[in-house]
């Protein structure tokens, strides 16, 4: 892992995500985020948990050159010389941190889907609307959630600070801008780490719903938080999947190669709802959606549920 200050500060567009990382990779090599999970023992209920997950559930890339693509951007700044402002954290203040953070003023701060300046002022959602903004200076990420931005004012629903040199995690039963009380980033493919033919963390993905009980759902590690929405649903939030090491990799580009590799190697971990089966990305205009469309269509079959801490279907989330 190389130093924070190497991720680099970049201009004011929405890509390539306000910046670089230059290898940076978030959290220490020790985080469950970081670990190499290849040789991992199966669950005991992975055939049955995939095959309730469904033979017509397909892996899908919600990620790629366009914000319409359904990514994430970055954005990268340096406190030192970045003005602090403050976040009015509206619905899930009590789970959230206070604070002002390094969001620069004007539209520099890249916004999941790109909306237009004030368009969901003060708080209509219009959109998950991620924010994710990298502190070079102090290696702490903001990330907020239904973000609004209105002449360099920001609203967001629900915001989380992360130290990126250390293995933290939220307090349980603490949400975060993800259900699953997950790092946005500490998940999300970058393209400079595809390009570059190593991915080496586990993958953010989503399923529309996760398993739920009188308390709200279940959730296992690296998860802190539940967000259960159907009783007979198999996947809860942390759930790690691995793909199968047979299977066969020769057909693909070199990118989408190291993309499947990462995931025999690393795996994916359930970090909020969504799509069935849609890992994310970086926004990036060098993704090649046509390349990255090959990836669409994997099934859920060619997937093993690793064995779970604690033991599926987890800790419930009272």
């Amino acid at each position: 892992m190389t130093a924070c200050n190497g991720a680099t500060v970049g201009t004011p567009t929405y890509g390539p995500n306000g910046g670089g990382l230059n290898n940076f990779v978030p959290f220490p090599s020790t985080n469950l985020w970081n670990t190499n999970i290849s040789g991992a023992a199966i669950d005991p209920n992975s055939a049955t948990l995939m095959t309730q997950v469904g033979s017509a559930t397909k892996l899908h890339p919600l990620f790629g050159q366009y914000a319409s693509d359904g990514g994430i951007p970055y954005t990268v700044v340096d406190s030192s010389t970045t003005p602090l402002v403050g976040i009015n954290v509206i619905d899930y203040a009590t789970e959230s941190e206070d604070v002002v953070a390094p969001y620069p003023g004007g539209d520099y701060v890249a916004i999941e889907g790109d909306p237009t300046d004030c368009a969901g002022w003060p708080d209509t959602y219009i959109g998950d609307n991620h924010t994710l903004v990298l502190d070079r200076h102090t290696c702490w990420i903001y990330e907020t959630f239904q973000t609004n931005r209105c002449n360099g004012l920001y609203d967001a629903d629900e915001e989380a600070i992360w130290d990126l040199q250390n293995g933290e995690y939220r307090p349980y039963g603490w949400t975060s801008t993800d259900a699953g009380g997950l790092s946005v980033m500490a998940g999300l493919m970058k393209y400079d780490e595809a390009a570059s033919g190593f991915i080496g963390h586990a993958v953010r993905y989503t399923m529309q719903d996760t398993k739920n009980d009188a308390n709200n759902g279940y959730f296992v590690e690296p998860a802190s938080h539940a967000a259960g929405g159907n009783y007979s649903a198999p996947t809860v939030e942390g759930m790690r999947l691995r793909l199968h090491s047979s299977f066969n990799t020769s057909g693909y580009s070199a990118i989408n190669k190291t993309i499947l590799t990462a995931l025999q190697q690393y795996g994916m971990i359930m970090a909020d709802g969504g799509g069935y089966l849609f890992i994310q990305g970086a926004t990036d205009p060098r993704w090649n959606d046509s390349d990255l469309g090959n990836l669409d269509g994997i099934p859920a079959s060619d997937f093993d549920v690793i064995a779970t801490t604690p033991t599926y279907p987890g800790w419930d989330s009272v």
